[in-house]
């Protein structure tokens, strides 16, 4: 471990700062400089922010009053579960924009309203539902993320070794492939009484429960190489497409999906233990880069300054 003295917050080759118990800060990352932004001053990051630029976000509390919107070609990073986010998030960008949202808790739910080329989604908890709004030509790739909803509708996703507490359909068939994943509940019923698609191709998945409305899963629905729980002939998944699938009575998950799985005997398409803990990148919320272990923040109102002293660890 070391300490490091830094006057202008040039910190951020790193991506994280450590404030614990208390309003998160926001650093913005520009050709090389970095500004500091307290929690007050929260919004000016991102107004201040233009494409190419990276805001860090510290361990800690993020309350706006308003949902945190990200309208431009920009990262933004936190510190892991450690930076809590209250509000919902919305990506609004315009296309031929590319972002990055990573190691963020989010309290309320994720709307990716952008057409952009490449949306990366990592190691984030999503506490609400992940939507994909109006007409998305390249996929959204969420990796290594915990959501409470996911929905499903003709955007195109790539969702790979993640935890996915409930899978529900729209009106319109999707364009997603679910990979390495562990899913507690899928459901094709919106809440209304209508009977929505949930097609997608689900490859090594661990499934743990159906609910089906009137009638059976559509038949673009795929499964290759999972496990799921029930019986292969039942009505809920016997109109799908399945190949290399196994069956079991039980259930094996438990209901937060928190815990971690183990089923070594069963293998997928890569050799490796299906479902997210056994994928190729297994499933972690912890970022994966030196962590800002203690902190102190002090203001120079005479040289205008603020002196930040860390002590970095892994």
């Amino acid at each position: 471990m070391k300490k490091i003295l830094i006057s202008t917050l040039c910190l951020l080759s790193l991506s994280t700062i450590t404030i614990k118990a208390q309003q998160a800060i926001a650093v913005l990352h520009h050709e090389g400089k970095a500004t500091v932004y307290t929690s007050a001053q929260f919004n000016n990051a991102f107004e201040a922010a233009v494409d190419g630029d990276t805001i860090f976000l510290s361990e800690g509390v993020i309350s706006n009053t308003e949902d945190l919107t990200i309208s431009k070609k920009i990262s933004v990073i936190g510190a892991g579960m450690g930076t809590y986010i209250a509000k919902n998030v919305k990506i609004t960008a315009a296309p031929e924009s590319a972002h990055v949202l990573k190691n963020v808790d989010i309290g309320g739910s994720l709307n990716i309203e952008a057409i952009p080329n490449q949306t990366l989604i990592s190691q984030c908890r999503i506490g609400n539902e992940l939507f994909l709004g109006n007409t998305h030509e390249y996929p959204t790739i969420v990796d290594r993320c915990y959501i409470k909803q996911l929905y499903l509708n003709s955007n195109p996703i790539n969702v790979v070794n993640s935890k996915i507490e409930l899978v529900l359909g729209q009106s319109s068939p999707s364009q997603a492939t679910i990979t390495n994943c562990n899913i507690q509940k899928m459901n094709n019923e919106n809440g209304s009484g209508w009977s929505y698609t949930l097609e997608a191709t689900y490859t090594n998945c661990l499934i743990n429960d159906f609910y089906n409305y009137e009638g059976t899963y559509s038949n673009n629905t795929t499964f290759i190489n999972c496990l799921i729980h029930g019986d292969e002939s039942q009505p809920t998944i016997s109109n799908t497409l399945r190949r290399n699938c196994w069956y079991v009575d039980s259930t094996f998950m438990d209901t937060d999906l928190e815990a971690t799985i183990s089923l070594a005997s069963y293998t997928g398409t890569d050799g490796t233990v299906i479902g997210c803990n056994g994928g190729a990148a297994p499933y972690t919320l912890t970022p994966s880069v030196p962590r800002v272990t203690n902190q102190t923040i002090s203001v120079d109102n005479t040289q205008k300054t603020l002196n930040v002293t860390l002590t970095i660890g892994n």
